[in-house]
């Protein structure tokens, strides 16, 4: 097995489709902690990215920005919906 710092592809991020699951969060804190999830158990990144030391976290700083950034979009997409409908 290859030392983790020279594994290929791993700061490249997955492009997430989103599922019911993560649709059918009510706040920001619920949509984080789903993706959280998912990426944690995802085995492939497992595979490919070291673990944080103390957190054990496999994801990044930047992905949970990322993960702010989607869920304010779906927000914004939601709103966008209500109004043109009325």
């Amino acid at each position: 097995m290859k030392k983790p710092a020279l594994r290929e592809k791993k700061s490249k991020s997955k492009v997430f489709k989103e599922t019911n699951w993560t649709k059918s969060s009510k706040t920001v804190g619920q949509y984080i902690f789903r993706r959280l999830s998912l990426d944690q158990s995802d085995k492939e990144i497992s595979r490919i990215r070291p673990r944080h030391c103390q957190s054990q976290l496999i994801v990044s700083s930047k992905e949970i920005d990322m993960y702010v950034s989607d869920y304010l979009n779906r927000v914004d997409k939601r709103k966008k919906n209500q109004t043109s409908k009325w």
